[in-house]
């Protein structure tokens, strides 16, 4: 096994982070806190849209009451570990696909740079919901700008993640059906 080949994540780790990031999520969205938060605010929740402004919070911290908001914080915290869970699946995933197009290191650093900005900004957002719950309507709005810029941020490379992980799929699909077949006898 090269040093190359020792630093490369096996397609099993890469599986399993996959596997439990969105096992995690799916759980804690449908079963979980989560899905009762949505219930009780009777809306979709403020990072659920584009953009949101300092009165869309405070009407939603007011949807939710003193227990909603409790139970918000206790989801923002969780949100913290499901995100920190998507990083690494998503840098696994696309390190495991640079390592089996042949990319350079270089270019394995240049793919990574969206799915770090995409998680920081997840988990900006979902520090700063967490300290304007916390503070209910006592908050400065300047966090709410910050905390939707995160949001918008966070979608805008999310979809660039994701279509580059599927490029880079595409690409390694391509190769392997472009390969010359050996003749069988």
């Amino acid at each position: 096994m090269s040093a190359v080949d020792a630093r490369r994540p096996s397609g099993a780790v890469v599986l399993a982070v996959l596997g439990a990031w969105i096992g995690a999520a799916y759980a804690a969205f449908n079963w979980g806190v989560y899905s009762s938060i949505r219930i009780q605010s009777g809306k979709p929740l403020v990072e659920e849209s584009f953009g949101y402004e300092a009165v869309d919070i405070a009407a939603q911290s007011a949807r939710l009451g003193p227990i909603g908001r409790l139970e918000y914080l206790h989801f923002q915290a969780l949100d913290l570990v499901i995100a920190s869970l998507g990083f690494a699946a998503v840098v696994l995933c696309v390190g495991w696909l640079a390592s089996r197009l042949g990319l350079s290191r270089r270019s394995l650093i240049s793919l990574s740079i969206a799915p770090c900005v995409m998680y920081s900004m997840e988990w900006m957002e979902n520090a700063l919901l967490a300290v304007i719950t916390v503070l209910d309507q006592n908050f400065n709005p300047f966090y709410a700008v910050v905390a939707s810029t995160a949001t918008q941020v966070k979608l805008l490379t999310a979809a660039i993640s994701a279509s580059m992980l599927l490029v880079m799929s595409l690409a390694l699909v391509w190769r392997a059906a472009a390969k010359p077949r050996e003749a069988s006898l």
